[in-house]
């Protein structure tokens, strides 16, 4: 019985914290990387996480979502090659990237909280994070957090969803100065299996795709990553994706934008959002995959050897200080 308890609070508290978003109005829209996409209205979940370059200025690198007041939803593959909070900030409330506006609110990152199976034996499965701001938004018209969709329910084939974001509007292009949009359809596994597995294992549970096949040319692209697909539910938006991958070069043709699973992740975010910041002891392997990666070689290489001094610090031969925190 004592094992039950846990889990039973687990479950309550999530259910709390889906009723306090649900009671500041989440997914309300108000009225006033996407290839072929239009410019978007504003879609006041919508957050830009941008990374400290060389010269100390901070620049676009992915979307996220608002999802309470002080957390935001992204793609662990945004955060994966430097998960130190200090290298990024968050904005809510952009439209354009260009220009202030009033509307915007900027923020420190004070935690980053990756998903640790990710790049394991599902490759891009689990491709989600979630990342705190240093500070509490102030919930206006322009920034208001999305709602989450109910553990494990999955959104119908077919429905008609919304991905903003900020990405290429074509594969040669930079990040779009505008907020844009596109409406895409979700499609079936087997209909995504079909048309991505050739590019990347494609996983039932930790996936969703959404697109229209055939010789089409709307999907996400570079600089969309992390970003929301939502859908409209009962007259509210809901978060039923975070962008993830799809066609190297930008062009759908017969491929799938491939989003992360949100209602496959519930559980997982709102534990990590209430769950103390971990500890990595630097001579002290954490992680299951670690003997598969070093067969990899990829212990050293730029994408994988920040987080993988925390997470395999013997097997990768990173063992050389006491204690490593994140």
């Amino acid at each position: 019985m004592k094992k039950l308890i846990f889990p039973f609070i687990l479950l309550i508290a999530i259910s709390a914290e889906l009723q306090t978003v649900a009671g500041r109005r989440c997914g309300n829209r108000q009225i006033s990387r996407v290839i072929g996409g239009y410019n978007a209205a504003r879609w006041p979940w919508q957050a830009e996480l941008l990374k400290k370059s060389k010269d100390g200025s901070f620049r676009h690198l992915c979307g996220a979502s608002l999802i309470n007041d002080q957390w935001v939803v992204t793609a662990t593959h945004c955060l994966f090659a430097n998960p130190s909070p200090q290298m990024y900030k968050v904005k809510l409330g952009e439209y354009d990237r260009y220009l202030p506006e009033p509307s915007e609110q900027v923020f420190d990152v004070t935690a980053v909280r990756l998903h640790q199976d990710f790049l394991t034996n599902k490759e891009y499965g689990y491709d989600i994070a979630v990342v705190k701001l240093s500070r509490k938004v102030n919930m206006t018209g322009s920034v208001r957090p999305i709602c989450l969709p109910p553990p494990h329910q999955r959104i119908a084939v077919g429905t008609m969803c919304y991905l903003t974001g900020w990405g290429r509007t074509s594969y040669a292009s930079g990040s779009a100065r505008i907020l844009q949009e596109v409406q895409l359809p979700i499609v079936s596994f087997a209909d995504c299996l079909r048309g991505n597995g050739h590019l990347h294992f494609v996983d039932n549970y930790t996936m969703v795709c959404a697109g229209f096949g055939g010789n089409s040319i709307v999907s996400g692209c570079n600089g969309d990553s992390g970003g929301p697909l939502v859908c409209n539910e009962g007259g509210r938006w809901t978060l039923r994706g975070v962008v993830s991958w799809g066609d190297h070069k930008c062009a759908a043709g017969t491929t799938y934008s491939v989003f992360a699973r949100v209602s496959s992740f519930v559980h997982w975010i709102m534990n990590k959002m209430m769950s103390p910041t971990p500890v990595f002891y630097a001579c002290q392997d954490s992680h299951w995959y670690c003997a598969q990666w070093v067969k990899k070689n990829v212990c050293f290489s730029y994408y994988y050897k920040n987080i993988l001094k925390k997470y395999c610090p013997v097997s990768c031969g990173y063992c050389n200080s006491s204690v490593i925190t994140r």
